[in-house]
């Protein structure tokens, strides 16, 4: 074995501890013996124990296969932070993934082959045919993945209720999800959202405005998935939707259609998901307003160009953040607009 720990050759650690003297339980005993070899005699001993093998492995396997999402969710929210208008179709992934279906079956990647294997290492301890012997891992499993798929769900169904019901509304002015919205939503629905997230923000005559711009809203949705369809654009990727939702609604900006919503938009880009977005938004509007500025009439203009400042940023942001294409999912809230959140830190709301 020509690999070495810390100079020393690993077979002659092995060796070392296959000479080393052991206890009454078969354990090597560190006197006589360097706690390298320990560490290597140890680990040849679990090596060659099929049961203990096979157990890590059932248990690496499920908690991978289970947990990889949330990871990916993680990595993709705390870079360049998500777009609020993909955030609820991140958060229904992850409650699929997490669904009952998925439990009854255990099917998740990797998991059902795992199911397979250790029913055949553990065979002939059970005296059982491969069957029973299955549904005694399957058991194992759902008693072992049990605490943290109840934990999420609870957060999912109970805590993040109210999370859930604002990011779907958001969803609506997603070119991507903006026919799903409305497959699930009339208008009467989609105008109580409304009113209820955002009826401090827009008098009732600017929110019927946002109403009756549905259909030239849903008229380019259409236009814009057909060009997807004849330009066999099918890039699902973080980074290209976000991109993709910008230059949608910059088009708009161009046609001079749907001023209302457009305000609306401008003013749903600037609620971020995660405290670290909220973190990098913050440090980009300290860069470009003082606090002097942010009192008085000037508080208008802010909040009035806030939205092109942070859609502009974000955008820069997702298409160098290569690293998070991968990603999935969301996590994290936040309620308050950037504006809102600049004032409460300087002292002025």
């Amino acid at each position: 074995m020509c690999e070495e720990h810390n100079g020393v050759p690993v077979f002659n650690l092995y060796l070392e501890a296959c000479r080393a003297s052991r206890d009454a339980t078969g354990r090597i005993v560190i006197a006589g013996a360097t706690e390298d070899s320990v560490r290597i005699g140890r680990l040849a001993d679990f090596a060659n124990n099929a049961a203990a093998v096979d157990a890590v492995r059932l248990e690496l396997v499920a908690v991978v296969s289970i947990g990889k999402p949330f990871v990916q969710a993680t990595y993709a929210l705390e870079g360049a932070g998500c777009c609020s208008m993909e955030a609820y179709k991140w958060l229904q992934d992850l409650r699929y993934w997490l669904s009952p279906a998925r439990q009854g079956d255990l099917s998740f990647p990797g998991l059902r082959a795992q199911i397979d294997a250790s029913a055949q290492v553990r065979l002939p301890s059970y005296d059982q045919s491969l069957d029973q012997a299955r549904a005694a891992v399957e058991q194992e499993i759902r008693l072992m993945i049990r605490p943290a798929l109840e934990f999420c769900q609870r957060v999912f169904d109970v805590e993040m209720a109210a999370d859930f019901e604002m990011y779907e509304f958001f969803s609506s002015l997603n070119p991507f999800e903006h026919t799903s919205y409305f497959q699930h939503n009339s208008l009467v629905q989609w105008s109580s959202a409304l009113q209820k997230h955002f009826g401090e923000r827009f008098t009732q005559h600017q929110m019927d405005n946002m109403l009756a711009e549905l259909p030239t809203l849903e008229r380019h949705v259409e236009g814009f998935m057909a060009e997807r369809l004849r330009m066999q654009d099918t890039s699902n990727e973080s980074d290209s939707r976000n991109k993709q939702i910008w230059l949608f609604w910059q088009f708009i900006l161009n046609t001079g259609d749907c001023p209302h919503l457009r305000s609306l938009t401008q003013l749903v880009l600037t609620i971020v998901p995660s405290s670290a977005s909220c973190e990098r938004c913050f440090s980009l509007l300290k860069s470009m307003f003082t606090t002097q500025q942010l009192v008085g009439e000037v508080r208008g203009v802010l909040e009035d160009n806030i939205g092109l400042s942070i859609a502009a940023k974000f955008r820069s942001n997702n298409l160098k953040n290569a690293f998070h294409r991968q990603g999935k999912g969301c996590r994290g809230k936040s309620r308050k607009s950037v504006a809102d959140l600049v004032l409460s830190r300087c002292g002025y709301a």
